[in-house]
């Protein structure tokens, strides 16, 4: 029998990547993001062998004219095919789909030129994990609060730029939805630090002192605040005391990366989506990939060759390797093994959907005299989890000299294990951290360094 669980909820039910209250406000919002970027790209041709100059413009709609009296209507009008799936037998369909197409997705009339010529991937990414991050009212009506201020967390820096440079955009599709009258998507200022701290002057101490400034002018100003950091801690008190919520950054699923292809590569709004689920990589592997891995396999023809696309750079794009060794290669005594086995268990959970990351057990110290086998231990605890250990320690970190440098080594390891997640970072020697408050020659030294030990155990708390 596998060990149970060290949470006690873990055999209960969780909600998936994407809440039904996410999936009402995801769905018109990519639909919007598909219509603004067709009336943004309509003069340039969809057929290659067209010239730019054959283009009769008199064909094209005034893009100051709405083509549409309802704008709901205008949403939903391109979608509204019915799938050839309904008129075919299953042999059919499975042979369809074994070719590489998605009779769900076509319509009988429908070709390549229906579905959306090069679309904006990262906008839409954007869009994905932001309505994902607002999974019922009580978040949304937090989030648009007139004079609201939240926190977004996105400990990766590329992220976080990303979601920096489209969250603008996908505010503005959303209130493009509403009514003129109807505030709620509008008036909002998005500012970004983009430089995670690190206890020195400079470039680093300039970004953060901006930061704190547009903060201080959005919230003096009235306007709605996303603001957008590493992780919680990275703002002063001040600041902090002012928030309203901190609302971390969520990863992308397969779950998003079907909704984006119902505007992509669809004529009918459906697709075949259990045939896409077995090709599409493990959430884990889908939150591990860059943004330009999704911008090139979205300009796949169809909705089957997108997922083997995503699921072929999984495969490549891994980082580090899981470690090789596992438990089952070491000897432990009962008292030893027990609790990391709940551990292992509690993970599987997380991995089979039913556990919210929030609610794992996970973080350990191991504790004992040098060589009697605690970084084997985090080895084979990686192994048996099958995620790749990121090993660091006082000595590897501090060899590196002044302060600036040793916190530098120590950041690129957390950075590391963020960017590999689900991950195992393992910190040798932490009794080398010594007391912040001990007087002595290098006291500034040892300051600024538990600070940032402090400050980077957050970050990984926080992903």
């Amino acid at each position: 029998m596998p060990p149970l669980s060290l949470n006690p909820r873990a055999s209960a039910h969780t909600s998936p990547a994407l809440s039904p209250y996410s999936l009402e406000l995801l769905r018109p919002l990519l639909r919007s993001i598909a219509m603004w970027h067709r009336e943004r790209t309509r003069l340039v041709p969809l057929d290659p062998a067209v010239e730019f100059d054959d283009i009769d413009v008199e064909d094209v709609a005034d893009p100051d004219t709405p083509t549409q009296d309802e704008p709901e209507h205008a949403l939903n009008a391109l979608y509204e095919a019915k799938p050839t799936a309904l008129h075919m037998p299953k042999d059919e369909i499975e042979a369809a789909i074994a070719a590489d197409r998605d009779p769900w997705a076509e319509g009988p009339n429908s070709d390549l030129s229906s579905y959306l010529h090069q679309p904006p991937i990262a906008t839409m990414l954007v869009a994905a994990c932001f309505a994902a991050l607002l999974s019922n009212a009580s978040l949304l009506s937090g989030v648009t609060t007139p004079r609201a201020f939240s926190i977004v967390t996105i400990p990766d820096r590329s992220e976080r730029k990303a979601a920096w440079k489209n969250l603008g955009n996908v505010l503005q599709r959303l209130a493009d939805l509403c009514d003129e009258t109807d505030d709620t998507w509008r008036d909002f200022k998005t500012p970004v630090l983009a430089a995670e701290p690190q206890h020195n002057k400079g470039r680093s101490a300039s970004q953060r002192e901006d930061f704190e400034d547009a903060v201080e002018a959005a919230v003096k100003n009235g306007h709605k605040v996303l603001a957008i950091t590493p992780d919680a801690h990275s703002m002063s008190p001040v600041t902090r005391a002012m928030c309203g919520r901190v609302l971390n950054w969520p990863a992308l699923t397969g779950q998003m990366i079907i909704e984006i292809l119902r505007v992509t590569h669809t004529a009918t709004g459906e697709l075949s989506e259990n045939a896409l689920l077995k090709l599409l990589p493990p959430d884990n592997d889908i939150a591990a990939l860059p943004a330009a891995v999704f911008v090139s396999a979205f300009l796949e023809e169809t909705t089957l060759n997108v997922a083997k696309a995503i699921a072929t750079a999984a495969k490549r794009f891994r980082r580090v390797p899981p470690a090789a060794t596992t438990l089952n290669d070491i000897v432990l005594n009962a008292d030893t093994r027990a609790p990391i086995d709940r551990l292992v268990a509690d993970t599987a959970v997380w991995k089979a959907g039913q556990l919210d990351w929030s609610e794992v057990s996970s973080s350990v110290l191991f504790h004992g005299p040098p060589g009697n086998g605690k970084t084997l231990l985090a080895s084979a605890l990686a192994g048996s989890l099958g995620v790749p250990l990121i090993a660091t320690s006082y000595s590897d970190c501090q060899k590196h000299g002044h302060q600036g440098d040793m916190l530098k080594a120590l950041s690129g390891k957390v950075d590391k294990a963020i960017r590999s997640a689900p991950s195992v970072f393992f910190l040798d020697e932490l009794d080398g951290f010594t007391h912040r408050n001990r007087p002595g020659r290098n006291s500034d030294y040892i300051v600024g360094v538990v600070n940032g030990l402090l400050e980077h155990l957050s970050r990984l708390n926080d992903t």
